[in-house]
């Protein structure tokens, strides 16, 4: 694993095009983009992975 994230892998996931000015305009973009491409899968949070329940 590289301990610095594959931006470009990451934008084409989300389908995010927006600018890439680190402000607090694109994280809110970036974080709606998360949002609504890449689902919440609880097999694979920290929690899960530590034997702990998670409840929805």
């Amino acid at each position: 694993m590289s301990l610095f994230a594959d931006l470009d892998a990451y934008f084409k996931r989300t389908g995010y095009t927006g600018s890439r000015a680190p402000c607090l305009r694109t994280l809110h973009a970036l974080t709606r983009a998360h949002a609504q491409t890449i689902p919440f899968e609880p097999r694979f949070s920290s929690r899960t992975l530590l034997g702990m329940h998670i409840l929805l």
